[in-house]
């Protein structure tokens, strides 16, 4: 059966002028998504999974508020089995999203254009001068104007194929969702809170050329600098962990539980205390990094269909300095947290904390989902290696 919308496209390299401007739409972790029929509330696509056994299907996990709000449903379980039944089907971006990442190669055009207006300024200044510095001067700008005029024309390219193919929501799906447990909340040992729901990638949307399984792709910003600087905030921590020349970080492994508890003693904060630094690229907020806690918090959670508060455990992320700002923000749930032994380690959840010096994000550990997926009957195979049919 063919199905409406695009393939994801194919990822380029970090020199492409469109690097930037074509994430949302590749299959690198941090997918920006929506549903067809609520393309106004939105988050991000965290885990590429395979249920294992015959199942050939690639699905992808997500938090369940972000396809399933609260007042859907009344947080019953959802399962998608009747082929007759209309499906939730799931969207790259929301329409105001899609309006915003569009704006934004156009602001990248004019950038192009900008440089394109100064270098032929430079040229025309030192024009038939032949002094050193004016030669070199000459060659530089030269090689700006030819670097600007390309990028420009990739990125009008681009903007035509993203308006004209991708605009109607219907050229955005890429997949329905299959099932959402519950939203569960406890304090038991052993237990998180539960916010999950699977989505199967419909067949087409991933190929040999656009599927780099579970990677994330850091994107320009952070820079190499600052995001090594945060990864090593005390000089003396070892370099375990090697940036990507291409950006793209690809996870290895899931953090074990007791990780969640016991900080590596080879990675230090900037106060030289033990500690677990972490990163994820999130729909809202992209790239940022933060320090895990190995405190579990317990929160009070308003629960659906209650009045009541109720408390359950979860595994907080906090700024890694004063000066770090808030790991996550609303749009940013679903997103996959990772951490610098690039293992997996959850799915964002949620966050509190009205300023950045004070802001908590809430991610249930993968450890806890994938024992819960591993005691359904359809993904009790369940891995994080999904592979090409």
């Amino acid at each position: 059966m063919r199905h409406a919308g695009n393939r994801f496209l194919d990822p380029v390299p970090f020199s492409n002028p469109t690097f930037t401007a074509r994430d949302p739409y590749t299959a690198t972790l941090g997918i920006p998504i929506s549903t067809k029929l609520r393309c106004s509330v939105e988050g991000t696509g965290g885990l590429f999974l395979s249920a294992g056994g015959d199942d050939k299907d690639i699905y992808l996990m997500t938090a369940r508020h972000v396809v399933l709000p609260a007042h859907i449903d009344d947080n019953k379980e959802y399962y998608h089995q009747n082929n007759s039944k209309r499906s939730e089907e799931v969207i790259i971006l929301g329409d105001n999203s899609f309006a915003h990442k569009l704006a934004a190669i156009d602001y990248q055009i004019r950038g192009q254009l900008s440089t394109i207006t100064d270098a032929r300024e430079r040229i025309e200044l030192v024009q038939g001068l032949d002094d050193l510095e004016s030669v070199r001067e000459y060659q530089e700008a030269g090689k700006s104007l030819e670097k600007a005029e390309k990028g420009m024309e990739e990125l009008k390219a681009l903007h035509h194929e993203i308006y004209t193919h991708w605009s109607g929501k219907e050229q955005r799906v890429f997949g329905e969702l299959i099932w959402a447990p519950p939203i569960t909340l406890s304090t038991e040992p052993g237990q998180y809170t539960l916010d999950l729901a699977v989505i199967k990638i419909y067949p087409g949307k991933l190929d040999a050329k656009n599927y780099l399984s579970n990677t994330i792709n850091i994107g320009k910003t952070p820079s190499r600098q600052a995001f090594m600087d945060k990864i090593y905030l005390d000089g003396a921590s070892p370099s375990s962990f090697k940036f990507p020349p291409n950006r793209l970080v690809k996870l290895q492994g899931q953090m074990p539980e007791s990780a969640l508890f016991k900080q590596p003693l080879a990675m230090k904060d900037a106060n030289g205390e033990p500690c677990l630094v972490v990163f994820k690229n999130g729909a809202r907020t992209g790239t940022t990094i933060g320090k895990a806690n190995n405190v579990c918090s317990y929160t009070r959670n308003p629960f659906v269909g209650h009045s009541g508060y109720y408390e359950s455990r979860k595994w907080p992320v906090i700024p890694t300095d004063e000066g770090s700002g808030a790991f996550s923000a609303g749009g940013d749930s679903g997103s996959c947290v990772a951490d610098a032994y690039s293992r997996v380690g959850g799915i964002l959840t949620g966050g509190a904390g009205a300023t950045p010096s004070t802001d908590v994000t809430y991610v249930t550990p993968i450890s806890f989902i994938m024992k819960v997926l591993h005691d359904t009957k359809r993904f009790k195979r369940a891995h994080l290696n999904p592979a090409l049919g």
